[in-house]
Parts: structure tokens; C-alpha cells; sequence
């Protein structure tokens, strides 16, 4: 795999940071399934592909034991096979497109943190 990404991160009050990373990665190799006959098949790689996307977060340091933090990920992937031989699989191409998550940090006594997450996928 070869990734780029660029990034910019700001924090407009002393409680809040907002960033913007955009990235681009481009895969040789990837695992696939190969046909050596109409009913065998062996796991090669077979696969070559390339990702691009952008993630949009923030964060809220509502005290200073507990945080809020929420973001928005943009994934577009495009994969093709570079064997004859291939079998595609409905798995390489299970990535949601769209993604939000919203998580709350906690900081508690001796060095424990109480994390809860929430995300939903829109494909």
C-alpha cells in the first residue's frame, strides 16, 4: 500500500479542536479468492484497488475529566481484479461509504477511562 493524507487542525476556543484530514491510498496485492478449477479455490492476491476520502472531527473538553468527540468519514473504494482466475467477493467491497460516530471520554481515579461510542454506517 502507498497512502497519502493531508490534514489541518484548529482550536478555535481552549476547549475545542476541530480538524479536517483528507487521504488517498492506493493497494497491490490485496487478498482474493482464486479459481483452480469450477468448484476449487485457493486464497491468492489477486486484488489491486485504490481508496480516497475525507474525515471531518471535533472535539469538546466539556471539563477536565470528560470529553466529547464526533466526526464524519467519507470513504470511496474502487477494486479490480489484475488475475483471470479472480472470484469477487462481496466481503472486499463491504466498507460503508458514509460514517458518523460520536464518542464520550472519561477520565476516572488510578489511571481507568470510561469510553462509550456510538457510530452509524449509511451505504
Amino acid at each position: 500500500m502507498l497512502a497519502y493524507e493531508a490534514g489541518y487542525r484548529v482550536r478555535p476556543i481552549d476547549r475545542v479542536t476541530l480538524s479536517l484530514a483528507s487521504f488517498y491510498n492506493d493497494y497491490s496485492d490485496l487478498r482474493s479468492l482464486d479459481a483452480i478449477s469450477p468448484t476449487s479455490f485457493v486464497i491468492g492476491n489477486g486484488f489491486k484497488g485504490q481508496t480516497w476520502g475525507f474525515e471531518l472531527s471535533g472535539t469538546y473538553q466539556i471539563t477536565d475529566w470528560w470529553r466529547l468527540r464526533g466526526g464524519y468519514t467519507y470513504l470511496n473504494k474502487i477494486l479490480w481484479s489484475h488475475k483471470a482466475t479472480v472470484s469477487p467477493s462481496v466481503r472486499e467491497g463491504n466498507d460503508p461509504e458514509n460514517q458518523v460516530l460520536l464518542q464520550s471520554i472519561m477520565n476516572l481515579p488510578a489511571h481507568f477511562q470510561l469510553d462509550s461510542s456510538a457510530a452509524t454506517l449509511i451505504h
